[in-house]
Formats: structure tokens, C-alpha cells, sequence
């Protein structure tokens, strides 16, 4: 057995920085491709070793020579590419949450571990060392909610003044739901029930009400999720690391509860009983996983025709690939990874993003791919390279890595990136512009810890025409340190982002046209 590859799993999420949790588990998906036994003449391969024996990853789908198999094989092969794209995130979700759940960490303070319906909170502003073009503007908390036995309510004080905050939640199939926040609810305390695929409201008589009959007067129905398993990703700003501890008030006051101990001031019980993945040295491991799974919620009815089609090879609720025959087996053993490498390709080369001025801004439908029955944007770029992202609505990240030369950024060369006055970023929340190493999708390190510069920077100075013009160099620009972006030493490659907090029409529908990087010198 050999280890997969991951490099350029890595390398997508400097394309895609959606979540900081996305470069921490991407390991835990890949494992090992394990042997397969082919009865004789039924090897994928020209080359393919004897069977029992270990052998590479194979080719992408476009180098089988399906000829040489038989078509019970090619019809499982090719159907179970696609049955992979469709099911990922339910697979990458049951390894996350088992990592998440169930294996402590040797650093809890900056990788999440909490049992089911509880917070975990980051307590500082990244100053890098993770990787996966990390927010150095909010604080984050994440939870993930079972509510397959009862609703959950998830509350949060007020949040003052005009201080951005937001909570991001998601199916299991990665595809957003409903958004708690400055944008959806405002700025006062609320709480708000979270409710399952199956759950049915009834009164004392049996009679089936309303989800909204069976809730205290004081909590506000979401929309109803499809899949018993909820991800919930929490965002506050942070001014600066003196505003971390107000932070930290804030997300202290972040609950969720039970309906059925809704005031009642009892704990909520520790629960860390989740379905445990099955091996990844296991040819069919991944299959029989994402069958587990999907017996934990119902199907689609829209859905329907295309899983009866997955089941008639044994992926789906209620099938085994255990079952099937050896064709089939070894189909499947070998559809699993040529599904992953057509993910890692498009979420590597930005499948549906949209170039402006070379400034790469997300795909459209991005965060709810899976409403919109775009199952390889879902599977690829939203999942894959994120876990979950943002609805345009509520942030819009832009990428850059090119000057307007359309040469690679170095950490050699000075650089100015100029906002016309009047064409800042249009948002109602933030703005920020933050550089990232190529090599480790990291903060650069620089003499002044500064990774960004944004809307609120102290001593920011704008020019006299009220326009805004930010240096980009590895030494500080005389008489311009307070817009000063710095970058670090040597003849590095980087990348910047844009994030833009509750954006404006030209950002949500990509017709803002962001300022040409410049190079001012050799």
C-alpha cells in the first residue's frame, strides 16, 4: 500500500480559502489506497500488477482502457465516479465529525474537539502556523448539532453596537440553510430552534401542528435542515488583539439547548457517540461509510431516480457493496479515487470562479451549490476546499495572485494596489486585503506583524484625491508606513485576498472591478 498524494488537495485552498478548519482535516480523508483483487484479465490497467498485490493510485478515468473489462465493471466504474462527486460531503462531513467528536488533539486550542451540541471557541486572532489562507479579522466558534431525536436551540446575547458577527449553518451536504447574524436577525439577542429532516410537532391530543406550535413563545423557527447533523460556523469581528477578551464575553454567552430542557437550567449532556468511519484501507471503506450516512437522514424525493441508480451498484440507504459482484468490487475500489482526483483538479483550477482584472472572485451559486444541482461545485470547491462556504450575501472572498502584468506576485518586487476615490470595497459590515506565502498558504512573516490591511486600520491615510493606495514591499515605503502591507523577505511567491463582509450588489454579482496590482519598481 502507498500513500495518496496530497499535495495538490493542499494547494486548492489557496485558491478557495473558505474555512480555517478545511486545511486541518484534509489528512484525515485520504488515507491509504489499498490492493484490490482482480480475477485474471480483469485489470483496469495495461500495467496493472498481478492481483493481491499493491499497486499505484490508478489513472484518471481517461487513461482506463475499459476495453479490457467487462461492461459490468465499466458501468460500475463510470457510475461510481459520479454516485462519489454526488456523495462526498456526506463521506468528508462522517470524517470530520468523527475527528472532531472523538480524537483529542494534541493542540485543542487551535484544532476544534467538543463533543455533539457544544461550542468550541478559538480564543486569539491567527497569526498563521495552519495554513489555509487564515481570517485574521474575526474569532471563530464552531459546533456540530444532532438534532435527529429533538430540536436544538442555539441563542447568542446581544451583540453591540455595529460590531459584525454572523452564524453560518449547514446540512451535511455542505450546502447552507440558514444564516443567524448582523445581515438575517440583527444585533439583538435571540434564539433561534434548529430542527431535523423528520421532526413532526404534535399537541397533547397527537394531532400534528406546526413546528412553530410545539416552540416557547421567545425562539424563532429556521428553516428546516435535511440532514440531522447541522454545522454551525460562528464569525465576530475583532478590531484588534485588545478587543479579543470583549470577544470572548460575547462567545461565552453562545448556547445551544434542547428543546426539552429549554428552561430548565440543566446541562446539556456530553454526547461524543457518532458513527465511526470504516477504514480507509479498505477498498470499499469509503462506500460502506457513505452508506452509514446516508441511512442517518431521508432522501430527497428529487433525488430519488438518480440514488435507486447508485443503488443498483451498491451505494446508497439499504445497500451493501459487499453484495455486489467482484466486478462490481473492484469498479467501485478504483471509482473512489478517479472521483476524488476529478474534485481535487477542478477545485485546483477554480472550477465556475470568475476572472476580473485578474482577481478571481467565487463561483456563482457558491454555498448552496447543491440547491442549484451543481454537485461538482458542491463536492469540489465548497466541500473539498472548504467544508462549508459563504452565500455571496453574506461575504465574498477575491483572489490574486498576478500584477497587472499577469506576472506571478513576488516578495521581491514593490507593488501598490490603488482604490479610485469612491470605489472602495461596497460593503455595510468590513473590508480587508490580506497577503499569503505561495509556499505554505500562511501569514507572511514581516517585521511589524501586520497580515492585512483593512477599512479599520489604525492611522490608515487616505490620498488627498480621497482615494486609497496600499504598499506592497519587503521594506517599508518612506513616508507610507501606515499603508504599509508588508511582505517578507527573499524572491517569494504570494497571493492576496480580499474578503468583503455583507457586500454590495457589485460584489455579490461580480461586477465590481478591483484595482490592478501594480508593480513601481524592479
Amino acid at each position: 500500500m502507498i500513500n495518496m498524494n496530497l499535495s495538490r488537495a493542499v494547494h486548492m485552498l489557496k485558491r478557495w480559502a473558505v474555512t480555517f478548519l478545511a486545511l486541518l482535516f484534509i489528512p484525515v480523508f485520504a488515507g491509504n489506497v489499498g490492493a484490490v483483487d482482480f480475477p485474471p484479465g480483469q485489470s483496469p490497467h495495461r500495467d496493472m500488477p498481478i492481483p493481491g498485490e499493491a499497486y499505484p493510485p490508478p489513472l484518471p478515468p481517461g487513461n482506463v482502457d475499459l476495453s479490457l473489462v467487462s461492461y459490468e465493471f465499466r458501468n460500475a466504474y463510470t457510475l461510481g465516479v459520479q454516485s462519489f462527486v454526488f456523495c462526498f460531503p456526506y463521506l468528508y462531513n462522517a470524517l470530520l465529525r468523527w475527528q472532531i467528536i472523538t480524537q483529542e488533539p494534541e493542540d485543542p486550542d487551535n484544532i476544534p474537539y467538543i463533543p455533539l451540541n457544544y461550542f468550541w471557541h478559538s480564543r486569539q486572532l491567527s497569526e498563521g502556523g495552519t495554513g489555509g489562507s487564515p481570517n485574521n479579522d474575526t474569532l471563530y466558534s464552531v459546533a456540530l448539532v444532532d438534532v435527529s431525536e429533538e430540536p436544538f436551540i442555539l441563542s447568542h446575547p446581544d451583540i453591540p453596537g455595529n460590531r459584525y458577527f454572523s452564524f453560518q449553518i449547514a446540512g451535511f451536504d455542505s450546502d447552507n440553510f440558514a444564516y443567524v447574524g448582523t445581515r438575517t436577525t440583527g444585533q439583538q439577542g435571540g434564539s433561534f430552534a434548529l430542527i431535523g429532516p423528520e421532526y413532526v410537532c404534535r399537541n397533547p391530543s397527537g394531532k400534528v401542528k406546526r413546528p412553530e406550535w410545539c416552540l416557547p413563545p421567545d425562539v424563532t423557527l429556521l428553516p428546516r435542515s435535511k440532514t440531522n447533523t447541522i454545522i454551525v460556523l460562528a464569525r465576530i469581528f475583532v478590531e484588534d488583539t485588545d478587543d479579543v477578551t470583549n470577544v470572548h464575553v460575547l462567545q461565552d454567552q453562545i448556547e445551544l439547548t434542547p428543546l426539552s430542557l429549554w428552561g430548565t437550567g440543566i446541562p446539556v449532556p456530553e454526547d461524543r457517540d457518532v458513527l465511526q468511519p470504516f477504514p480507509l484501507t479498505d477498498p470499499l471503506g469509503r462506500w460502506k461509510t457513505i452508506n452509514a450516512v446516508m441511512e442517518e437522514f431521508p432522501e430527497e424525493p428529487r433525488h430519488r431516480a438518480m440514488l435507486n441508480w447508485f443503488k443498483s451498484i451498491g451505494i446508497g440507504r439499504g445497500a451493501d457493496p459487499e453484495d455486489m459482484s467482484q466486478d462490481v468490487k473492484n469498479a467501485l475500489a478504483l471509482a473512489w479515487l478517479a472521483g476524488y482526483r476529478i474534485l481535487d483538479d477542478a477545485a485546483t483550477d477554480g472550477v465556475g470562479s470568475i476572472d476580473v482584472n485578474n482577481w478571481f472572485y467565487p463561483p456563482e451559486g457558491f454555498g448552496r451549490s447543491g440547491v442549484y444541482d451543481d454537485y461538482l461545485l458542491r463536492a469540489a470547491t465548497q466541500s473539498l476546499a472548504g467544508i462549508i462556504a459563504n452565500d455571496a450575501e453574506e461575504a465574498v472572498y477575491i483572489i490574486n495572485e498576478k500584477d497587472g502584468n499577469d506576472n506571478q506576485l513576488k516578495s521581491s518586487l514593490p507593488y501598490t494596489v490603488r482604490f479610485a476615490p469612491g470605489d472602495l470595497p461596497d460593503v455595510d459590515a468590513f473590508w480587508s486585503l490580506t497577503m499569503y506565502s505561495s509556499a505554505n498558504f500562511d501569514f507572511v512573516s514581516n517585521p511589524i506583524d501586520r497580515y492585512k490591511i483593512n477599512d479599520q486600520t489604525p492611522g490608515i491615510e487616505f490620498d488627498p484625491d480621497g482615494g486609497l493606495t496600499i504598499y506592497i514591499q519587503n521594506t517599508p515605503p518612506v513616508g507610507h508606513e501606515s499603508n504599509w502591507l508588508p511582505s517578507e523577505a527573499g524572491n517569494k511567491d504570494f497571493y492576496l485576498i480580499i474578503r468583503a463582509y455583507l457586500p454590495g450588489p457589485s460584489l455579490v454579482n461580480a461586477t465590481w472591478v478591483p484595482p490592478s496590482v501594480v508593480l513601481t519598481g524592479p
